[in-house]
Formats: C-alpha cells, sequence, structure tokens
C-alpha cells in the first residue's frame, strides 16, 4: 500500500486512508504537488477513504480553473460530509458520483452555478431504499405516483419529507 494517488491516463485516483487524512491539512494538494502532477491534465478524479474540507477545496479548483468533469466520490468511507459551496461555480464540472455514506449530509448549495453538471448519481441504498423500493402508481401527482427518475431528483434536492407536496393555496408544491 505504498502508493495511495495515482494517475491513469488523465484519471487522478487516490485511496486517503485515516492515518493519512489525520496528519494531513488537505492530501489530495500535498500529493499533486508533491508528484508534479500537471494539474490541467486531472479531467477525472476517482477517490475513496476520507476527505477533508480542503480536499473539497482543492477539487473546486480543479473543478473551475483546470479541466476536471468527471468526479467519482461514491467509495468514499462513512461519515464523510460534502461541505457547504463544495463545487459551487465549478463550471466545467459534467458528472458526480454521490457516496453512499451521505446521502443526507451534504452542505447547502453543494453544486450552486455549475453549469455544466448533466449527471449526478445518488448514492444507491438512498435511490433503493427510498425511491426504487417504494410502490408506485403510474398516474398523478405526489410520491406514488412520479416516474422513478423524478422522484429521485426530488428526494435528492430535498431529503426531507416534510418539504414533498406541500399544500398552498389550493395548489400543491412538489418541493417547498
Amino acid at each position: 500500500y505504498c502508493n495511495p494517488v495515482q494517475m491513469k491516463r488523465n484519471t487522478l485516483i487516490a485511496d486517503i486512508r485515516p492515518d493519512i487524512y489525520m496528519e494531513n491539512k488537505s492530501f489530495l494538494r500535498t500529493a499533486c504537488l508533491d508528484k508534479n502532477l500537471d494539474l490541467s491534465s486531472i479531467e477525472s478524479m476517482e477517490l475513496s477513504g476520507y476527505l477533508k474540507e480542503e480536499d473539497y477545496s482543492f477539487i473546486n479548483s480543479l473543478a473551475s480553473a483546470y479541466n476536471l468533469k468527471d468526479l467519482d466520490l461514491s467509495r468514499l468511507a462513512e461519515n464523510n460530509y460534502i461541505p457547504s459551496n463544495a463545487f459551487s461555480g465549478c463550471d466545467k464540472l459534467v458528472t458526480v458520483a454521490l457516496p453512499d455514506s451521505c446521502y443526507k449530509a451534504y452542505g447547502f448549495y453543494a453544486f450552486k452555478d455549475c453549469i455544466n453538471l448533466k449527471t449526478v448519481i445518488p448514492p444507491s441504498p438512498y435511490v433503493k431504499n427510498r425511491i426504487i423500493d417504494k410502490e408506485r402508481i403510474r398516474l398523478g401527482i405526489g410520491t406514488l405516483g412520479e416516474k422513478t427518475l423524478h422522484a429521485i431528483l426530488k428526494n435528492y434536492y430535498e431529503p426531507c419529507d416534510d418539504n414533498h407536496e406541500v399544500p398552498i393555496d389550493g395548489y400543491v408544491a412538489d418541493i417547498y
């Protein structure tokens, strides 16, 4: 286990262990600079283990000032939190895969102004337990009458069920 960070073509692969996580303020930035990596060559990242807020800041700079387009966070360890504004303004980001461990743990405006973001792959237990395993009626408005994709997106953007289908002056707001 001697190389927690490596480049394969244009993909940065990093496995950040707890001991590395505790030692470094921003492991990703330090590792990339220590390896003299050409930051503009990083088009995708596959991350596992633990991230700190400073790591998210570094990822943000790669997806806004450089060429990072695809970000796979699906293998992050439990209890990782995506901080507020983590990817705000990442205008080059196209695809993000979210970790299973943080389906309700992402900060406000995490993806604000990500104008080219086309695909957000939600955490698998979240999708399976709250949406796919749920009985669905294919007609009408409301959680039971929604198509699967609509329900996934609605629950991703607003995980609190209390803010779904809120009656307002004779109408129903899908998300309030």
